[in-house]
């Protein structure tokens, strides 16, 4: 295995219900560190911020479960530059703190080429047993795509 990351995947959520999205998408993943993506999972956002900072990867991908709000397994996407734009939209399982935590690693100086937030709105966010069939649909999909994005990424590196 190679151990030099020049990426990193970060599944932020819990291990049960669709709050286990971002975990079932990292444990999906699995093959990624062959070609230097480093994958984990945490379960908060201050969690992420000292992740990220100390990571020092150039390319960053998060993947959480959204608020339920609408059609639940939809997937949204956010560059960087669309990430505080979100602030205050509850897209995240975990408010705005995981906007503010991604400021926060900014403020302490800590920059990306490349971040993308990744999220997959929920049916609902409590404890089940499993993920809803709308979600797990949905991270296969999402699944693909990160794969196709990290394909690309390194040249981001």
């Amino acid at each position: 295995m190679n151990n030099i990351y020049n990426s990193l995947i970060i599944g932020l959520g819990g291990p049960r219900g669709d709050d286990a999205a971002g975990w079932v998408a990292v444990d999906r993943l699995a093959d990624l560190p062959e070609r230097g993506v480093r994958l984990l999972k945490t379960g908060d956002s201050l969690s992420l911020a000292a992740i990220l900072c100390e990571a020092s990867s150039p390319c960053a991908a998060i993947v959480d479960a959204a608020a339920p709000r609408g059609e639940p397994g939809t997937i949204r996407s956010f560059d960087r530059d669309e990430i505080s734009i979100q602030r205050g939209s509850a897209w995240s399982t975990h408010g705005v703190g995981l906007i503010e935590a991604i400021e926060l690693v900014e403020a302490l100086g800590y920059t990306f080429k490349r971040l993308r937030l990744h999220t997959i709105e929920a049916k609902t966010v409590g404890h089940g047993s499993g993920l809803s069939p709308e979600v797990e649909a949905a991270i296969d999909r999402l699944v693909e795509t990160i794969r196709a994005d990290f394909a690309e990424a390194q040249p981001y590196a």
